[in-house]
């Protein structure tokens, strides 16, 4: 855990626990930053700590101890996968809780079938719900491990907006855990910390290439090269497809990104949602947590200009205009031939 310290306004502290989690049973680290405010620090972090206690420590003892809420299976790469899901609490926060029902589950049927299918073949999967109505403001955000789905958020946000009293000063937040069974789980090859280091290593090859080949850089000569350093062909298309994007989304938060995409790989066609391939939610986080500091800045901005989105944001600035609540049809992607999602 960490804990950053803040003072706000005049007579309100503020105090965010930052949570990682593991488990050797898990494919992934669970993260959640929870806040706290109150007259004096102590109090701040006790709140936050309370938050925690509600969210994160009820989350994985509801797991660890009790039988899930709900079984379902869902197929992907051919494969029939089984899963449970434990739901945690909701809680809540503001004036108006009472004009706001939180019975039967509401953000679970609300996203169920769409989280379904957003599912893969990963072992763990978390998904952090986040509504607000505060004042004129509107939050609603969904995060599958730790990445937004602009498409969940929208479910949501219209759910706000359409059963919610307006400006009603409400604050709700709820986690659903689901793990799949053991008996249906495929290992993936590559952990973690081993997609950061090959993110880390496919921004050293295209600084690389970039500074000697200038306007002549090719994207196969990347490809190629990443390939043979990191032993694995389809994992390298998906960094070289897929990082550039991710550092675009990044850089231009005014872009709305569905999870939509269509991948092309030699004369197979595959349309899939993003946060199914076990690959994508850890790159996103080494994009993430390299930002500037192993993958230096220029490359960051290169990739970002290299990038579709980027590429889009520039012809909108030549046309005099801002790119600002643009949605972006699903993007599509090509792979190495024989490639095959997972």
């Amino acid at each position: 855990m960490r804990l950053n310290l803040a003072d706000p306004d005049p007579g309100r502290r503020t105090a965010t626990v930052h949570i990682w989690a593991d488990h050797p049973d898990w494919d992934r680290t669970f993260f959640d930053a929870a806040s706290g405010n109150g007259a004096t620090q102590e109090a701040a972090v006790d709140a936050a700590l309370l938050n925690v206690g509600l969210h994160t420590v009820h989350l994985l003892d509801h797991h660890a101890t009790e039988p899930p809420d709900e079984r379902f299976s869902t197929d992907w790469a051919g494969r029939s996968h089984d899963w449970s899901v434990w739901l945690g609490y909701i809680t809540a926060l503001g004036t108006g809780q009472s004009a706001v029902s939180m019975d039967g589950e509401p953000y679970w049927h609300l996203l169920k079938a769409a989280v379904r299918d957003r599912l893969g073949g990963q072992k763990v999967t978390y998904v952090k719900v986040t509504a607000a109505w505060l004042g004129p403001e509107i939050t609603a955000e969904v995060r599958m491990n730790n990445v937004v789905s602009a498409d969940l958020s929208a479910l949501l946000r219209e759910h706000v907006q359409n059963t919610w009293p307006a400006e009603v000063g409400v604050f709700h937040k709820q986690f659903f855990w689901i793990v799949q069974d053991a008996a249906t789980y495929v290992p993936y090859p590559h952990s973690a910390a081993e997609i950061r280091a090959h993110v880390v290593r496919a921004g050293v090859l295209f600084d690389e290439l970039r500074t000697r080949d200038g306007d002549q850089f090719e994207a196969g000569e990347w490809e190629g090269r990443l390939a043979q350093d990191i032993g694995d062909a389809w994992l390298a298309s998906e960094i070289v497809s897929f990082v550039p994007e991710i550092t675009a989304r990044f850089g231009f938060p005014g872009l709305t990104v569905g999870d939509g995409a269509v991948i092309q790989a030699g004369d197979a066609t595959y349309s899939l949602f993003l946060p199914q391939l076990a690959s994508y939610a850890h790159l996103d986080e080494a994009v993430s947590e390299t930002w500037c500091r192993e993958v230096p800045e220029r490359v960051i901005q290169a990739w970002a200009a290299y990038s579709a989105l980027g590429n889009l944001v520039g012809k909108f600035r030549e046309a005099g205009s801002e790119a600002r609540d643009i949605t972006v049809a699903p993007l599509q992607y090509g792979m190495v031939p024989g490639y095959v999602p997972r």
